[in-house]
């Protein structure tokens, strides 16, 4: 399995916002553009930062060199370009949406994330575990598994849903809100924004939960992982 430092700091569509803050990068190779632009002034405009380029170039090159994580870089498994799952008492998802990049040329040594988000907790299973039921576990399964108890963000709870929206039980564990938005809801009731429904309907939405993986749903209604 492939393992790598990563900013800890994620950077919402890095791509989009150093190109429209920095329009004539695409003319340039990094050199010259770097003649003009300093590290820290891209640090703080587009990646939000408040480290400077010097100290986070050195916490990277020390998290390489004893391969462990830092206050600024963690280990992460990279699972493909666009999805890393770093691993302690809790699941959390990197997802790369782009790269920071002039030409084909990297701007920093390390990549960002788009967005960081916990989608359960270890429960007592090993890495290993986690990551083959990431990539091939269903959705409502890997839910049950390791979810179930795990609420990301703010709850919602029964009386917050809204009249008419459809409801489904599915294997007299979990609950299947449908409307504008796809919540599931655990045994007490409360519920977690998983996407929002576009337009798919509501059996192939159920039967997606039933069958896609992780990665596999999460691309096809955007959900809250990935975005």
């Amino acid at each position: 399995m492939n393992v790598e430092a990563v900013r800890n700091h994620s950077v919402f569509c890095a791509e989009s916002v150093f190109y429209n803050k920095y329009s004539d990068a695409e003319c340039e190779n990094i050199e010259s553009f770097l003649k003009k632009h300093t590290y820290d002034e891209i640090l703080t405009s587009v990646c939000g930062e408040t480290k400077s380029y010097s100290l986070l170039k050195s916490k990277y090159y020390q998290a390489l060199t004893e391969s462990t994580g830092n206050s600024e870089f963690v280990f992460t498994y990279r699972l493909s370009d666009n999805y890393n799952i770093y691993i302690d008492d809790r699941i959390f998802v990197y997802f790369f949406q782009d790269d920071l990049k002039i030409g084909n040329d990297r701007i920093f040594s390390w990549r960002y994330p788009h967005c960081i988000n916990c989608i359960g907790k270890r429960n007592g299973y090993s890495d290993d575990e986690i990551i083959d039921d990431f990539l091939n576990m269903n959705s409502v399964d890997f839910y049950i598994k390791y979810s179930m108890d795990t609420l990301i963000g703010e709850p919602y709870k029964p009386e917050e849903r809204i009249h008419g929206n459809a409801f489904y039980l599915i294997r007299d564990e979990i609950g299947v809100e449908i409307g504008e938005h796809i919540v599931i809801y655990n045994k007490d009731n409360k519920g977690i924004y998983i996407a929002d429904t576009w337009w798919y309907g509501d059996e192939e939405i159920i039967s997606d939960l039933s069958k896609l993986s992780i990665i596999e749903f999460g691309r096809k209604y955007k959900a809250f992982w990935c975005l």
